[in-house]
């Protein structure tokens, strides 16, 4: 079988990000003509990726510098070039709590690249997906999601990165090596992928008493279950789900006959003092308002990463989340 999947190291330039339609040029033809196709064989559709793997491979390239030039230029309209969706939405407000800091206090900012890439193309769609290693730490993978813009068919945008705290399962390729989308409602393992978020969110809001139950066995789930309980036991959090700004879902078909499913999320975090007393805000809370109060309510988006096989229990692989707001 061959497969898109492609290991390299990156190097590139940030102009492909939009790709030049191909072209053919003309001439005599001198060959017979072919035989006459049979209905059948006009009609019958033929698998097609929105995009080579040599293609996702510049775009990805280009994506890694133009991002290190927004990130040292602070140039928000570079971000929005490359991004969009919850992503930007992220990047947007890390670039702008970054800036309202002291210019001292500030971190430095580090080149980096994405390498060691695989490509996952699904037929007939207009998005893709690629693992990669982020920077230098070869064993910080991350899954990449890529969309097609809609003002500009040539060019991609980057709308989800997520870095996976365990092995993505192997993803089903075609002879072409072509990758397969699974709907929304696909039927195929315990959870629907339409369903992942509200058992994600579940886990933060009420410890997998409902349908978080399914993601709670896993590191990562174990994890936010720890994660979600303030450690100062006179602080009291409640977690509720909200409906991210830019709610999405995509679904990649594995070789076991399950899903590996990318999607937005988001939810807002209430502190309260247990004394009543007004509690000053951290130092992202802060950006948006510094006036200590209570409570305080911060607001975060992100995407996440969930394994849903044929037959064994769903897992979360990773998840990213930025706090965008507090008030």
């Amino acid at each position: 079988m061959r497969t898109l999947a492609h290991k390299t190291a990156l190097l590139g330039t940030a102009g492909v990000l939009a790709l030049l339609a191909a072209c053919s040029t003309g001439g005599e033809d001198t060959t017979e003509a072919a035989p006459q196709a049979t209905a059948e064989e006009q009609t019958a559709e033929v698998p097609q990726g929105a995009i080579t793997e040599a293609e996702a491979l510049e775009v990805i390239a280009a994506y890694s510098e133009t991002n290190n030039a927004a990130h040292r230029g602070s140039d928000a309209s570079l971000l929005e070039e490359i991004e969009g969706g919850s992503l930007l939405q992220r990047s947007l407000a890390d670039l702008e709590q970054r800036l309202g800091r002291p210019e001292a206090e500030r971190e430095p900012i580090e080149e980096w690249e994405y390498t060691d890439s695989e490509i996952y193309v699904p037929a007939g769609e207009t998005w893709w997906m690629a693992q990669a290693v982020a920077g230098t730490d070869e064993d910080e993978r991350q899954l990449l999601t890529f969309e097609q813009s809609t003002e500009d068919k040539k060019q991609w945008l980057l709308v989800s990165v997520v870095p996976l705290n365990a092995d993505l399962p192997a993803i089903a390729l075609d002879e072409d090596g072509l990758a397969e989308a699974a709907p929304a409602d696909d039927p195929a393992g315990k959870m629907l992928p339409q369903d992942a978020v509200q058992a994600y969110e579940d886990l933060w809001e009420t410890g997998g008493t409902g349908p978080g139950e399914q993601l709670a066995t896993g590191p990562t789930g174990q994890d936010i279950l720890e994660r979600r309980t303030p450690e100062d036991p006179l602080m009291l959090s409640r977690i509720n789900a909200t409906t991210p700004d830019h709610e999405h879902t995509w679904a990649l078909r594995t070789e076991d006959g399950g899903t590996v499913v990318v999607a937005t999320t988001a939810h807002s975090e209430t502190l309260t003092a247990a004394t009543g007393e007004a509690l000053y805000p951290g130092e992202l809370a802060a950006h948006y308002d510094p006036t200590p109060r209570n409570p305080v309510i911060t607001h975060h988006t992100g995407e996440i990463v969930v394994s849903i096989p044929a037959a064994a229990d769903p897992q979360i692989l990773g998840d990213r989340w930025k706090l965008i707001g507090a008030e």
